[in-house]
């Protein structure tokens, strides 16, 4: 039912008598709090965030324009039309942060009014772009790619649109024509140390195609990833054992806000890391030896890291098992090796 012509008719009849005004007063609100218009805009209020200074603004005005429309009984064509007029701008201010959330392109513009459903959708979907953002940037330009990025659990959905659609969006597109590391594969190859011992280690090989061309050169279901851009055979004995794309990091996807606020390791200096070498575990193995996640490095770092493990492990493996630490075969009875490796020839 619509109560606008009742509203006209109560306020006609208030100034045609002088009694019973309370009675009319209240017919009148009943009347009002029934209107399509009044119920419209208190909806809005009721399922929407008002944002900053101006949606603060505006808020307040919704709120006096309800408040007065209760009362002034002889502004009653005046303040439903005044109604009507802010139901516009709400609407228009919904339908503009509306068109700005769903743009698939970064922007400056700015919003006052959104829906309180809505709020939580962008505010989750924002928060998954930034992350998404510091984690192509430390794959792709390492450390120096996220300088001057940062976020706070205390920003509110405003701050922190502003923030990814201002800062993280200029040091991304900033960054598009740098040379990024590209795709890799590391195989397991026999090598030989500066000292002469042979053992099994890894060989980096750089791929010259897209991480996706890569991807579909293998049988993926001979392996498992373990980070978003690193997969790992499921076993041992697989070539290649690793392969990946861009740097590879410690810290898991979910926790990434966290290594903007911490000291972040570039290159792994680690003697110890054999002790709990687990080939098919490379990052936890890391992990372990370190006691942080907080790493960036190089695919390069990483080979060189675990050919030195895999050394330093072959040594403790065949020490223990009692063979030559040099070529692994077994040690005769006076514990030394029937080859001689270390003989100086000469014509």
């Amino acid at each position: 039912m619509d109560y606008s012509r009742t509203i006209i008719l109560l306020s006609l009849l208030k100034r045609q008598t002088k009694e019973n005004h309370a009675q009319f007063f209240e017919l009148f609100k009943e009347a009002i709090s029934k209107n399509k218009n009044y119920q419209t805009l208190m909806k809005y209020l009721q399922t929407s965030n008002f944002i900053g200074l101006d949606g603060t603004k505006l808020h307040e005005q919704c709120n006096l324009i309800l408040n007065k429309s209760l009362t002034q009984i002889d502004s009653a064509q005046s303040n439903i039309t005044e109604i009507r007029n802010l139901i516009d701008k709400v609407k228009y201010e919904l339908s503009h942060t509306k068109e700005l959330m769903e743009s698939p392109s970064f922007f400056e513009r700015d919003f006052n009014l959104v829906d309180k459903e809505d709020a939580v959708t962008y505010f989750e979907y924002y928060k998954q772009l930034a992350k998404s953002i510091i984690y192509n940037q430390l794959i792709n330009q390492g450390v120096s790619g996220i300088v001057g990025l940062n976020y706070s659990n205390k920003m509110e959905l405003k701050e922190l649109v502003r923030n990814v659609n201002q800062r993280y969006a200029e040091i991304l597109l900033d960054q598009e024509n740098d040379i990024y590391p590209g795709s890799w594969e590391i195989k397991k190859v026999h090598l030989t140390g500066d000292n002469l011992i042979v053992y099994e280690g890894f060989v980096l090989e750089h791929k010259s195609g897209n991480f996706i061309s890569l991807k579909s050169s293998v049988d993926l279901e001979k392996y498992r990833r373990i980070s978003p851009n690193f997969y790992v055979a499921r076993n041992i004995d697989q070539n290649p054992l690793y392969f990946g794309y861009g740097n590879i990091i410690g810290i898991e996807f979910s926790d990434i806000f966290s290594i903007l606020d911490s000291d972040i390791m570039t290159k792994i200096v680690c003697n110890n890391l054999y002790r709990d070498l687990m080939y098919l575990e490379p990052i936890k193995s890391i992990l372990k030896a370190l006691g942080t996640g907080n790493f960036c490095i190089s695919v390069g770092n990483f080979t060189e890291v675990m050919n030195h493990a895999s050394l330093q492990l072959s040594v403790k493996e065949r020490t223990k098992q009692k063979l030559c630490y040099i070529c692994g075969t077994p040690l005769n009875q006076i514990g030394h090796c029937e080859i001689d490796h270390l003989s100086v020839w000469k014509e």
